[in-house]
């Protein structure tokens, strides 16, 4: 279940992404593990961002999926789109669809989703490798 942040920490995950950016595109692409949630902590939680022509689509394993793009505009995102929860989530976002911006930083990852009732913050670094 995703809680509802107290505004203090959505405008703290804010000021943070808006110094991030994307130097390119193909950084993203690829496995990422949670490291960081204002919802709800999830060790397990993974994020696999593949390339769909000049969008990029996410999957996630804990219910969702989300197509974004990358911005040219002056934007504090260096991507942006939407996704939605999937059907058999169970809880209040069952279904519903958010509004998802990314932004990279170093070796992390940072994404915001929100709709009008919740905004979710969480930072992801790469998936660990099979050597390493």
């Amino acid at each position: 279940m995703v809680k509802r942040p107290s505004r203090k920490l959505s405008v703290a995950a804010l000021g943070l992404m808006c110094s991030c950016h994307i130097a390119r595109a193909d950084v993203l692409e690829g496995c990422w593990r949670q490291i960081y949630s204002n919802g709800e902590e999830c060790p397990s939680c993974e994020i696999h961002i593949s390339r769909d022509g000049d969008r990029f689509r996410v999957k996630a394993n804990n219910g969702w999926r989300a197509s974004f793009h990358t911005t040219t505009e002056q934007s504090p995102f260096a991507a942006e789109g939407i996704g939605r929860w999937g059907g058999e989530v169970i809880g209040p976002h069952s279904g519903r669809f958010f509004r998802l911006r990314v932004a990279a930083r170093e070796d992390r990852l940072f994404l915001i989703l929100t709709d009008v009732n919740y905004s979710v913050g969480a930072a992801f670094r790469r998936c660990p490798t099979m050597f390493g």
